[in-house]
């Protein structure tokens, strides 16, 4: 690898990154959780070796900014998941109110 690809190498999976995150993302919001499985284990290892050694001089201040797009794009994908766990929460929940009223009505007789 020459030094220029070197030195483009840690913003450039960062940039990566991102786009694995925010496809990470669509599947989440369409509900396909084995894709955002399988694409977290893709962006995992990336992370891993950005953070393995520090980036070049030249290219930390660009790393700064993708790192904080990443995290503004981890924290919104918190926030779904989040809101997606609380509704399956309330699923959960009505589902069990309803089985509990089946068996009251069923134990109340004709």
């Amino acid at each position: 690898m020459t030094a220029a690809a070197a030195a483009i190498e840690p913003a450039g999976g960062l940039e990566q990154v991102l786009g694995i995150t925010a496809e990470l993302r669509r599947c989440v919001e369409a509900g396909d959780f084995e894709a955002a499985a399988d694409l977290e284990a893709e962006r995992r290892p990336l992370l891993e070796e950005f953070f393995a050694a520090p980036p070049p001089a030249a290219e930390l201040e660009r790393c700064v900014g993708l790192l904080r797009e990443l995290v503004a794009a981890n924290d919104a994908l918190v926030g779904l998941a989040d809101h997606l766990q609380r509704a399956l929460a309330r699923e959960v929940e009505t589902l069990g109110t309803g089985r509990r009223a089946v068996r009251a009505y069923a134990a109340a007789g004709p």
